[in-house]
């Protein structure tokens, strides 16, 4: 459906208005109609941040579909706006929310997940080797997890923020998620390292003898 123009935009809304005062139950097609006109607006933006048919983009589509919703409701047309104008701002506000959010929970990931390996190289002088050996644990960090029964591996995921909305944790707070103490929860987690690391250094030499 093609987006209303000036005339048309104006002549809905005060319709709606009018249908709304006198609490006609007309009063949702012409919603509706608003609606309809403007979504392709959702779907403009949204393939801004995504690729279509992605899950990505299906939320942001739904985000952006809600913001249509609620700047409807909440537009006022003898402010002399376009709509179109007023809700394309209210759509590419909701939709980079909700990206810039999914962008940072990225970023915490990557960064517990390089955490994560950092811990388990040791010291190491040497840096090249050390991205590359860094990377290569990375990418088999669920190879590595195994190695743990399901408490310790929620324990490690938990201190580095592996997998969460989150940053890592502090020791504590893992503890009383999981319900024993603090210094319990100290132990098992170096007591996890210890054992994954033997298995990051078997890992490592395998690759050496792949790659020689």
């Amino acid at each position: 459906m093609v987006l209303l123009t000036a005339q048309e935009e104006r002549a809905a809304f005060l319709r709606l208005a009018e249908l709304r005062e006198n609490d006609s139950r007309d009063a949702e097609q012409v919603r509706h109609r608003i609606i309809e006109s403007n979504l392709r607006l959702v779907f403009s933006i949204a393939k801004r941040y995504a690729q279509p048919k992605t899950d990505e983009f299906d939320e942001f589509v739904s985000v952006g579909n809600a913001a249509l919703v609620r700047a409807v409701d909440m537009f006022e047309p003898h402010r002399g706006w376009r709509f179109s104008t007023y809700a394309y701002k209210a759509i590419q506000r909701a939709i980079f929310g909700v990206y810039r959010q999914d962008r940072r929970r990225r970023q915490r990931i990557v960064s517990g997940e390089f955490e994560f390996a950092e811990t388990l190289l040791g010291d190491d002088g040497d840096e090249v080797r050390r991205l590359h050996q860094a990377k290569l644990i990375r990418r088999n960090a669920n190879r590595l997890m195994k190695k743990l029964d399901d408490r310790d591996r929620a324990i490690v995921m938990s201190r580095f923020g592996i997998n969460r909305s989150e940053s890592g944790l502090a020791f504590r707070k893992i503890a009383d998620e999981i319900g024993i103490s603090t210094t319990r929860t100290v132990q098992l987690f170096h007591r996890s390292m210890k054992l994954m690391r033997q298995a990051a250094e078997e890992l490592r030499i395998d690759h050496q003898i792949e790659v020689a």
